[in-house]
C-alpha cells in the first residue's frame, strides 16, 4: 500500500466515515460510498476506470491473500501518495489523485472558499465536481446578506435554467420567496418574463412583467433597456413598477407619459378631451398635472361637439334652446338632463299632445304627467302639454276645455277635467265607434242621431269641460251620462 501521512490518513478517515450513507455507484475521485483504508467498500465495486484503481485492487487482493502486503501489480500506480507530489491547480493528494482541495482550508480564493468534499451531504454538493473549490455548497455557506442563497449550474427544481451560474456561487435569490420589500421578484431566467433579460440573473428586482405591478398608481414594469424606446430619459436603474413606459399606458385624465418621472400627466388643456375633465391643471404639492373640470367656455375647445362650460365644470353641447338653432329658423329643444340638442322643435307641441320637454309646448306651456280618474291615487295617463294658470291662480284666460286647476311639482296648470277624461280622448275627434272600448282611454261612444254608427267623444259635467265648439249634453244613447258634442 502507498504510504499516507497522518494528515492524509485523518482526512481519508473523516471523509469515508461520512460517505457510508451515499450511493455506491461511483468509484475513485467521485466515490461517494467507499469505506476502508483504501477507499473501497466491496470487491465487486467497478473500479476499473477509477483514478485510484490500483489502490482499490491492492486492498482487496491483500485482504483475500492473493497479494502480499505492499504488492502493487493490480493496476496502474496512483498519481500521488502525498501532497508534496501535487502542484499547480491540484495541489492536494486525495485517494491517490491530485485534486484542487481536500478540505475548506485548501481553498484560498475568497470567491470559492468551500471544498466540495463528497462526504458532505449539502444541498448542492452533487452540482459540482468532487474535491473542487466552489463558492458554496448550501445556503449556510452564504453569509453576505446581499447574496444569502447558494445556486449553480443544474441546481434547483428547474434544472440548469437559462443563465444559471456556471459554478456554485452565492446569489441574491433562487425564487421570489428569497426577495421582499421594494424588490419582491427574483429574476430567475427560467421564468419567461417580459423584462427578465434587463437585469442580472438571480437578483431581486421590483418587477419582471406588468402582472407584478399591483398598485394602480404604478401599473407597468420598466427598467434599464426595457420597453420599445430602450433606456429612455429617466429610466430606472433597476427594474421597478412605474406609472408608464409610454403615453399608451396613460388614461384620459393624464394622457401623456413624462419620460423623466415615468408618471402620467397632461401638459396642455388641448390634451384633455373628456367633457368632465377638459382643463389641464397643476395640483397642489408635487403631484403631476391632471385634467380637471372646465372653468370657462374656452376650456372646452378640445371636447368634440361640447363647446360650452356649465357651472359644474362640465363641457356640454347646449345649456338652453338658443344653443340649438334650426336651419329653417327657430330652435330645437336642449335636453335639460343631458345638455344635448334634440330634434324636437321648441314651442312646436300643441296643448294636450304628448311631450317630453317643457320648452316644446306652445305658448309657454309645460309638459306635465297627468292623472286620470277619481280614485286615490289616480292612474297616470302620460305626459302632455298644458297651459300655465294666471298669476292669480285661475284659468279665466284659457279657452275651454282647459278650465280645471291642476298643481304638479309646485306649478299650477290649467287642465282638462282629468277626473272624467284624458287628453287622448279630448283630441281624438269624432271618429266612428260601436262601443266605448273603441275609443281612447277616457273616451265614450255615443250616438247623437240614433243611427247605427256611434262617435267617440268624452264625458263632462259642466259646459267649460268641453271645447268652445261643443256643449255638454245628455248622451242620446245613455241618459245616465253627459258628453261633449
Amino acid at each position: 500500500m502507498p504510504h499516507q501521512t497522518p494528515l492524509e490518513q485523518a482526512r481519508l478517515t473523516t471523509r469515508l466515515r461520512g460517505l457510508s450513507s451515499l450511493p455506491v455507484a461511483i468509484c475513485g475521485l467521485a466515490a461517494l460510498a467507499f469505506s476502508g483504508p483504501a477507499g473501497c467498500i466491496t470487491e465487486e465495486v467497478d473500479c476499473e476506470d477509477a483514478p485510484n484503481a490500483r489502490i482499490c485492487a491492492d486492498y482487496w487482493a491483500q485482504r483475500d491473500g492473493s497479494l502480499a502486503d505492499g504488492a502493487t501489480d493490480a493496476g496502474p500506480d496512483p498519481e500521488c501518495t502525498g501532497d508534496d507530489e501535487c502542484s499547480g491547480p491540484t495541489p492536494v493528494c486525495v485517494l491517490g489523485e491530485c485534486v484542487a482541495c481536500g478540505e475548506d482550508s485548501d481553498c484560498t480564493d475568497p470567491a470559492t472558499p468551500a471544498c466540495n468534499d463528497p462526504s458532505q451531504t449539502t444541498l448542492f454538493s452533487m452540482r459540482a465536481a468532487a474535491y473542487t473549490c466552489v463558492g458554496c455548497l448550501g445556503d449556510g455557506d452564504c453569509t453576505d446578506p446581499a447574496t444569502p442563497v447558494c445556486y449553480g449550474l443544474g441546481s434547483g427544481e428547474d434544472g440548469l435554467g437559462e443563465g444559471a451560474p456556471s459554478v456554485l456561487t452565492c446569489v441574491a435569490c433562487r425564487e421570489d420567496s428569497h426577495c421582499g420589500g421594494a424588490t419582491p421578484a427574483c429574476n430567475n431566467p427560467s421564468r419567461p418574463a417580459l423584462f427578465s433579460m434587463r437585469a442580472a440573473a438571480y437578483t431581486c428586482v421590483g418587477c419582471l412583467e406588468d402582472d407584478d405591478c399591483t398598485d394602480p398608481a404604478t401599473p407597468v414594469c420598466y427598467g434599464p433597456g426595457s420597453g420599445e424606446d430602450g433606456l429612455g430619459a429617466g429610466a430606472p436603474s433597476v427594474l421597478m413598477c412605474v406609472g408608464c413606459r409610454a403615453s399608451e399606458d396613460c388614461g384620459p385624465l393624464a394622457p401623456e407619459c413624462n419620460t423623466d418621472t415615468r408618471s402620467c400627466e397632461c401638459s396642455a388643456s388641448g390634451q384633455c378631451t373628456l367633457a368632465e375633465a377638459a382643463r389641464c391643471e397643476m395640483p397642489s404639492g408635487s403631484e403631476p398635472r391632471m385634467c380637471v373640470g372646465c372653468l370657462e367656455d374656452a376650456d372646452c375647445g378640445s371636447v368634440m361637439g361640447r363647446p360650452l362650460c356649465l357651472d359644474g365644470g362640465v363641457c356640454v353641447e347646449c345649456s338652453t334652446d338658443a344653443d340649438c338653432p334650426r336651419d329653417v329658423g327657430g330652435t330645437f329643444v336642449c335636453n335639460p338632463d343631458t345638455y344635448v340638442c334634440t330634434n324636437v322643435e321648441s314651442g312646436g307641441t300643441e296643448l294636450c299632445q304628448p311631450c317630453a320637454f317643457d320648452t316644446e309646448c306652445v305658448n309657454g306651456g309645460l309638459c306635465t304627467e297627468m292623472p286620470y280618474g277619481m280614485e286615490e291615487p289616480p292612474d297616470m295617463a302620460g305626459a302632455f302639454c298644458l297651459p300655465v294658470a294666471s298669476q292669480s291662480g285661475t284659468c279665466s284666460g284659457q279657452a275651454p276645455p282647459y278650465q280645471t286647476l291642476l298643481t304638479v311639482g309646485g306649478e299650477t296648470l290649467c287642465s282638462i277635467n282629468h277626473e272624467l277624461t284624458t287628453c287622448e280622448a279630448v283630441t281624438v275627434g269624432f271618429r266612428t265607434c260601436e262601443i266605448d272600448d273603441d275609443c281612447p282611454t277616457g273616451g265614450v261612444c255615443f250616438d247623437a242621431t240614433t243611427s247605427s254608427n256611434g262617435q267617440c267623444s268624452y264625458r263632462c259635467d259642466k259646459p267649460e269641460d268641453c271645447a268652445s265648439s261643443e256643449s255638454c249634453q245628455t248622451d242620446p244613447s245613455d241618459s245616465s251620462r253627459t258628453v261633449c258634442f
